[in-house]
């Protein structure tokens, strides 16, 4: 008994000195920017820093949901052709997202 209570707190203890996963964290900074997406460039910092996640992360539904949110509010804050293009970017990723969300069907 003492020896599993032991193993018990040494994966704990082992889990808690590796720190926070990274997921979740770079998540709450894209997240964090979004919120900020009534200043300028705040929706490039976004779309930038979400891709650069995407890239360590590939294919995770949270980020590609953010991206396509950052991607068509900034289609709603220009004209023309940019916003026809974000539109089509955004309409892409949410369909990624779904696609790669298990809980979808």
């Amino acid at each position: 008994m003492t020896l599993v209570v032991l193993s018990l707190l040494g994966a704990c203890a082992g889990r808690a000195l590796e720190g926070p996963e990274p997921l979740p964290l770079a998540l709450d900074d894209v997240e964090a920017l979004f919120q900020r997406r009534a200043e300028p460039d705040a929706l490039d910092q976004t779309i930038a820093l979400a891709w650069k996640v995407l890239d360590e992360f590939p294919d995770q539904p949270e980020v590609l949901a953010v991206l396509a949110r950052a991607y068509d509010a900034r289609g709603y804050g220009q004209g023309g052709e940019q916003a026809l293009d974000d539109f089509s970017q955004s309409y892409r990723l949410s369909h990624r997202c779904l696609a790669r969300n298990p809980g979808w069907k």
